[in-house]
């Protein structure tokens, strides 16, 4: 179940694709987070390019957001023609696929490149377990709010909502919910699925990554250095501090941040060449 939000300034059509829950609204189908699948975006970008048929789209990601992103950069760029996506926009017809979409660029900020490492980070230390925890009881309280639609996938799993509401970690609930329920064998078996860091092979568009060094979700140790520098579409930028999705600035940090000011710089450059 997702909420859609349109917004706008010169040159550009925003729009904000988040979990309905976000917006207290309870889900309608048995599905809950999957940071493996991008079908749900892909769904949404053909929509999209359909009512828009001749503008290019970016697709920009935050967090699990940008792993999603980064598997449909992955996906796409390694099965579609650019010139069938070009032809298309050109004649103004409506898209039939992701294929046929005219993504032209892209820009994800604080994502996880690999669940194993963000997994280790966010149980090595007390702040960390602390924030895991928190987390982790916000993903049991809407499994429990939403266990009337989750109820075709809890009424097959061992113990049921009882047994998912005992998870202390992410990883435990995503070992006793979320990998069964989007069809994996193990946990390990979704993290690996979900790890967006393979896709780094077939990318071929402009993609910025935007990390900072002292993100807990993912340490700057473990980020795909090697990967990327030999990807030549593909652009990670790491600042020493920001922590996760922060990268506030000033002394009174209310106003933009560094992910504005990049993306103002940045989209403009790929999205009008």
């Amino acid at each position: 179940s997702l909420s859609l939000s349109l917004s706008s300034f010169p040159l550009f059509l925003f729009l904000s694709l988040s979990p309905a829950h976000f917006f207290l609204f309870l889900l309608q189908t048995p599905r809950g987070y999957c940071a493996a699948s991008c079908e749900d975006l892909k769904e949404v970008l053909v929509h999209v390019q359909s009512l828009f048929p001749r503008s290019p789209l970016m697709v920009v990601g935050f967090s699990m957001g940008g792993m999603i992103s980064t598997h449909l950069f992955g996906e796409y760029c390694s099965k579609r023609s650019q010139e069938v996506c070009e032809s298309r926009r050109l004649a103004g017809r409506q898209p039939t696929s992701i294929e046929e979409c005219s993504i032209v660029a892209g820009m994800c900020v604080s994502i996880s490149w690999d669940p194993f490492s963000s997994s280790r980070s966010l149980e090595a230390d007390f702040m960390s377990r602390m924030l895991n925890r928190a987390l982790c009881s916000n993903l049991v309280r809407l499994a429990k709010e939403n266990a009337q639609p989750f109820k075709p996938v809890l009424d097959v799993l061992p113990g049921g909502l009882e047994h998912i509401s005992k998870s202390v970690f992410i990883r435990d609930f995503d070992t006793r919910l979320t990998a069964p329920m989007f069809g994996f064998a193990s946990c390990d078996d979704y993290y690996t699925a979900a790890s967006p860091r393979r896709h780094l092979k077939t990318i071929d568009m402009p993609v910025l990554y935007l990390h900072s060094y002292d993100d807990m979700f993912m340490p700057g140790e473990d980020l795909p250095y090697e990967d990327v520098s030999r990807n030549e579409h593909v652009i990670l930028v790491v600042t020493k501090a920001g922590g996760h999705l922060g990268f506030a600035e000033g002394w009174l940090p209310t106003g933009p941040t560094l992910v504005d000011r990049v993306f103002r710089q940045y989209a403009p450059s790929v999205c009008m060449a």
